[in-house]
């Protein structure tokens, strides 16, 4: 993991030892936006899952969280 001044990345593997087969890989980057605006902060998320082999994106506001994998799905959700 190596941190910029307001960038994550991060990348890893998680491979079973019971399960041979089973395995996972991400790649992700996320940027925070601290005081978008008034009072709320920002964070992008995008990354490629290597087991699944599919991209998927993130943002979030303080409450409210879209989900996509960018290309048809996605989920919106707020945390009370």
């Amino acid at each position: 993991q190596t941190a910029c001044p307001r960038s994550t990345w991060r990348g890893g593997v998680q491979i079973s030892a019971a399960r041979r087969r089973t395995w996972n890989g991400r790649v992700e980057v996320s940027q925070k936006i601290f005081n978008f605006t008034e009072d709320q902060d920002l964070k992008l998320k995008v990354g490629y899952d290597a087991a699944k082999r599919r991209p998927y994106g993130q943002i979030r506001e303080n409450n409210w969280t879209l989900d996509t994998d960018l290309r048809k799905n996605w989920s919106l959700k707020y945390d009370l």
